[in-house]
């Protein structure tokens, strides 16, 4: 199994909004390749009660998980390259998650933590999202967290006055050794004149070194007043396997049916036994098995593969076929019931055509007297569907030939 050398992360606040942030953030294909995305204040769809949950049309490429409770101001969403035996989630409240990766080096397996967080302004008692992101960074492993935190501090924020939440989160940076990637000063947040430094990535010791780069992503920038910033790590991640399927189409018959005749023993031998059965079974199985494996290709089933279905418009399209294939149709050619089931096929399908309503015509009158200045008209151009049903109402009206 291939892995991943790198996996960069994305965060982005979507300012709760679909039609302008994350509809046209997902419809972008250059948005298709990270290996996480971190969104914080989603949209949230709240049109089912029961299952409440966020936009998600890039389901070819990614794995939404979206917190529960009420209001959820985070959700991950994961690419599907990624195994899902290689990463888990933990919900600590619905604006803290965590997505834990499983990777090995020197055939030690070990952890990196993801954490999205959602601070809000005044982190009172009832979210209590500082003391529960403390709890999460006690997990064994490294951790890096990204999100919205609603605070200010010349730390991260350069030359601005701190305020309690910003003394806060320093608190708990200085606690456990965290790190901000982000260079200091680094817009994230602007709206008019007014600009700062709130979404922050926070690091141990073990991801400042795995760092390749951390940045704002214009790239992915929609109509949101939150940047996008992209942090690159270098880590091992394995790859989900490619899933293949043979390509009956290409078998080579030739080939297959001479390594048959070379593997298969020409004389059967003779069965005594229940044993025997099975024995020779067993080896017809496998000289198959090889043959199928020498003479048929593969063919790699991609994330935008779909299994073969008839439609419903290729159902219909068979059903003309059958209406058109010759001797299905017991009426004699030439007369009037000829000519009207090939107007009902005409008015099956909808349309009628110059070509084949000429022909229709054509035979419909051959037996009932030369066509008229006027049935001619009639042939050259598309008929309505009133017209369509007038005509129908006169051929039934003519006697049978």
């Amino acid at each position: 199994m291939s892995a991943h050398s790198q996996i960069t992360i994305l965060q982005y606040n979507m300012h709760i909004s679909k039609d302008k942030v994350m509809a046209p953030f997902f419809r972008d294909r250059t948005n298709d390749n990270y290996s996480v995305i971190a969104v914080q204040e989603p949209w949230i769809n709240s049109h089912n009660p029961e299952l409440i949950t966020t936009h998600h049309s890039n389901t070819a490429n990614y794995e939404l998980f979206f917190p529960t409770g009420a209001n959820p101001h985070t959700c991950f969403f994961i690419n599907k390259e990624i195994p899902v035996q290689n990463w888990t989630i933990v919900q600590h409240s619905p604006d803290l998650i965590s997505l834990c990766l499983e990777h090995k080096e020197l055939e030690e397996t070990k952890h990196l933590w993801i954490h999205n967080i959602y601070r809000h302004e005044s982190d009172n008692n009832h979210y209590n999202t500082s003391a529960l992101w403390e709890t999460a960074l006690q997990a064994p492993g490294e951790h890096i967290t990204v999100g919205d935190f609603n605070a200010h501090h010349p730390l991260w924020g350069g030359d601005i006055e701190p305020d309690s939440a910003g003394e806060q989160v320093l608190q708990t940076i200085d606690r456990f050794g965290l790190s901000s990637l982000l260079e200091t000063g680094t817009i994230t947040w602007e709206k008019g004149q007014s600009k700062t430094t709130i979404d922050l990535v926070l690091a141990t010791p073990g991801v400042v070194g795995r760092m390749i780069t951390c940045q704002v992503h214009q790239q992915a920038q929609q109509d949101s007043d939150h940047l996008p910033i992209m942090t690159a790590l270098q880590l091992n991640i394995p790859r989900t396997q490619q899933a293949t399927r043979k390509n009956w189409a290409l078998l080579n018959e030739k080939r297959f049916l001479e390594f048959l005749s070379q593997h298969l023993q020409q004389t059967p031998p003779e069965l005594r036994s229940r044993q025997d059965v099975e024995n020779i079974l067993t080896h017809i199985t496998e000289v198959l098995q090889q043959a199928i494996a020498e003479t048929v290709p593969n063919i790699n089933i991609t994330k935008w593969s779909r299994p073969k279905t008839t439609s419903k418009k290729q159902r219909d399209s068979g059903k003309g076929r059958e209406l058109r294939k010759p001797g299905r149709n017991t009426r004699l050619p030439g007369t009037a019931k000829a000519a009207s089931s090939r107007l009902s096929y005409a008015k099956y399908t909808g349309t009628v055509w110059k070509k084949p309503l000429r022909t229709l015509l054509d035979s419909g009158n051959s037996q009932n007297g030369p066509r008229t200045e006027a049935t001619t008209d009639r042939a050259l151009h598309p008929l309505s569907r009133d017209q369509m049903a007038q005509l129908h109402r006169t051929q039934k009206k003519r006697p049978n030939c």
